[in-house]
């Protein structure tokens, strides 16, 4: 690599970083402008909203702007969507604690049936805001078909949950990454897999449009 490329190189680099660190202090601005309870979820439906740009190929849209934007014409309908996970993730997380802390072969059983839910939850909240920032849907619409698409694309969504996890042991393990890569990082990685899964679909509705 000669030094110009190598000089290219850098400065994307370091416009890529620059990128995800503004993104993610925003991100955190924003969640407690909403006092958390009330910010997290639309401010990572507005984090998604810019990162679909990317995805897209658009880097030159101001990102306050488009973050700011989404951040308000999201807030009710990414609260609802946001609340309804984490309520369910909370029922099955006690499910699962109560069921493993008792012995006896029904309470193994409902155990496992609740694993298996689990399992299914995790793959619908690592697709239902990429959905919610990708396309114009009802909240039940996002949560249907984030697993559906989730549950037919499983290396894609193997890939999703395995790389953006480890990003997270990675920022988890410095943490002083938290305040500039720890949310906008993992989301990035999510959104790529998403937008891979997304174009597959568009792709087939193209092939078959009696399928759009």
């Amino acid at each position: 690599m000669n030094v110009q490329g190598f000089v290219e190189s850098a400065l994307w680099l370091c416009e890529w970083i620059m990128r995800l660190a503004y993104v993610n202090l925003l991100w955190l601005l924003f969640t407690l402008a909403g006092m958390i309870v009330f910010g997290i979820a639309p401010a990572t439906a507005a984090l998604f909203s810019v990162q679909v740009k990317w995805s897209t190929g658009d880097v030159t849209s101001p990102i306050f702007r488009t973050f700011w934007k989404n951040y308000k014409a999201s807030f009710l309908k990414a609260n609802l969507l946001g609340y309804f996970l984490a309520i369910v993730g909370w029922l099955l997380y006690f499910n699962l604690t109560f069921f493993a802390t008792h012995d006896g072969v029904i309470n193994k059983i409902v155990g496992l049936i609740t694993l298996t839910v689990a399992i299914w939850y995790l793959i619908t909240l690592f697709y239902s805001f990429p959905i919610y920032a990708s396309y114009n849907l009802k909240t039940i619409r996002i949560i249907k078909n984030a697993f559906i698409v989730g549950m037919l694309n499983p290396i894609l969504t193997f890939g999703m949950i395995l790389s953006s996890g480890s990003v997270i042991f990675i920022v988890l393990y410095f943490p002083k990454l938290l305040l500039f890569f720890g949310i906008s990082l993992p989301c990035l990685m999510i959104m790529l897999f998403s937008n891979q899964v997304f174009q597959k679909i568009d792709d087939l509705k193209e092939r078959s449009p009696e399928l759009a």
